[in-house]
């Protein structure tokens, strides 16, 4: 984890600093309000890079660095508002490290300071151990937890050992060869890998530090990915190029396979025969063309209007509380039944709803499977007409209780028109006692595909109901009918 002191005298911009770094996961932040609170700092501790603002009161950002300076090669970063010429000059001739002038993008801004710092402690390492004794310098040198080659006169000069289990190759393998010799011929962007190789370490060498992509090949042939860090130093005296190696061989895997899911899936998505949405702040962030179709609207309407368009309005309070109670936490169902709204001719289409909580770029959504009923209307008038045919009351619902038809013996029972009913629960319509034997009767029916006779009652009355289950094509149930009368004067009740 590398130490960073940041200094300056807009606390706003120490914030910032801090959160970026630090959302790194490589650096941990400290910050000062002046240049004095910065010296006391350094006094209490070690870091290991200073950023500092170049105009601040009292004492600016190169006074700053010339009194570290007297005693420390601490690395360095002027980061600073103030663009003039004399300012850069001044500052390079104080040997700072890095210069970096405010401005821009917040993120290209941060995430360039970021890699400053990281060059100019891995820098700072590199002199620090190559200053020292050879054993030391070993030390240090293999401490890294990054791959690193120092390279001279354009070949490899020496490697750690993380370079080594990188490669995995040898020391022998490895040292007077040019890095783009365990590279393929080309890299991914078709560019030779020998010829860019040498450019990138000319730059370098030039004093121009190169950051970059590279492919590279270990013993076994097996592609391996690295981020490359380029810097100019000194190996006893002679100019040589440091280079830090960080493989993202899994994060570029995982990467790939990540945008290779999210095609499957939404190709799969966009061809579904069900109707996919999804929303966020209740409105529609997505919709595919099935159920775009379905309503006679166009994904362009569709995107950013209110879910409510799309529902029949004498089903849109319902609806509505079902996804305030989801946005709450509480318990709604996350399977009903509605009627769309056709934006043509503002013709109903009965369709079922499935929905779950998802993620969905970065925020919570409501994510929903919505499949049209028009087709199963026909076989459910002939089973309407059974229900009108009963003498008693007479229900066709779904598995989970949510009504789809009802007699008139039904609704009168009620006291409440069809319309004002579909989709509700059946259970919440009776009592307490009788909902939870008829819930038990129902899943049976479901459960075991046979008909169940069930006798409840209710005010005095005994109910002799006969539940039947109703299969689909799939061989599942997808309805049940029940047909209930009073038998209270046959049982002498």
């Amino acid at each position: 984890m590398i130490r960073v002191l940041c200094v300056d005298d807009e606390p706003a911009l120490l914030d910032l600093c801090r959160q970026f770094l630090e959302r790194t996961g490589d650096f941990t932040v400290e910050t000062a309000g002046s240049g004095a609170e910065a010296l006391v700092r350094l006094a209490a501790g070690p870091v290991d890079v200073v950023v500092a603002d170049y105009q601040m009161p009292e004492m600016n950002g190169i006074e700053l660095l010339s009194l570290i300076r007297r005693d420390s090669t601490l690395p360095f970063v002027l980061f600073t508002g103030r663009g003039r010429e004399e300012v850069v000059i001044e500052a390079l001739n104080s040997g700072v490290d890095f210069y970096l002038q405010k401005g821009g993008d917040p993120r290209v801004q941060f995430a360039e300071l970021a890699h400053k710092c990281r060059q100019a402690v891995a820098r700072q390492s590199a002199e620090t151990a190559l200053r020292e004794s050879e054993e030391q310098y070993r030390v240090l040198f293999e401490s890294g937890s990054d791959a690193v080659l120092v390279i001279r006169d354009g070949v490899i000069a020496q490697v750690n050992r993380r370079a080594l289990a990188l490669f995995g190759r040898s020391v022998e393998e490895m040292t007077g060869r040019s890095p783009g010799e365990f590279a393929p011929p080309r890299q991914p962007d078709g560019t030779g890998s020998l010829e860019a190789a040498a450019r990138h370490i000319q730059a370098a060498l030039e004093g121009r530090p190169q950051s970059f992509d590279w492919l590279h090949l270990d013993r076994k042939g097996e592609e391996v990915f690295v981020e490359v860090s380029l810097d100019r130093t000194t190996v006893r005296g002679d100019p040589a190029v440091q280079a830090v190696l960080r493989d993202v061989t899994e994060r570029r895997r995982a990467a790939v396979a990540l945008r290779q899911s999210e095609e499957k899936y939404r190709v799969l998505v966009e061809h579904a025969h069900e109707g996919v949405f999804i929303l966020q702040d209740d409105r529609f962030v997505y919709a595919n063309q099935a159920i775009v179709d379905l309503i006679g609207s166009t994904v362009e309407a569709m995107l950013d209007s209110p879910f409510q368009e799309a529902i029949a309005p004498e089903d849109r309070e319902r609806i509505v509380g079902y996804q305030r109670l989801r946005q709450e936490g509480g318990d709604a169902p996350d399977r009903y039944t509605l009627r769309l709204l056709h934006h043509d001719h503002g013709r109903r289409i009965p369709a079922s709803v499935s929905v779950t909580r998802i993620d969905y770029r970065g925020k919570s959504a409501t994510m929903g499977l919505v499949r049209s009923l028009e087709d199963e209307e026909h076989a459910e008038e002939m089973v309407r007409a059974l229900l009108d045919a009963s003498p008693g009351v007479a229900l066709l619902i779904r598995p989970d209780g949510g009504l789809l038809a009802a007699n008139r013996a039904a609704l009168e029972a009620w006291g409440a028109a069809e319309r004002d009913l579909f989709g509700r629960s059946i259970f919440e319509l009776m009592g307490t006692g009788v909902e939870i034997g008829r819930r038990g009767a129902v899943k049976e029916a479901v459960e075991t595909g046979r008909q169940i006779r069930y006798r409840d009652r209710r005010n005095g009355r005994i109910q002799d109901a006969l539940i039947t289950p109703l299969f689909g094509s799939d061989g599942t149930v997808e309805r049940v009918a029940i047909f209930s009368q009073d038998i209270t004067e046959q049982e002498g009740g």
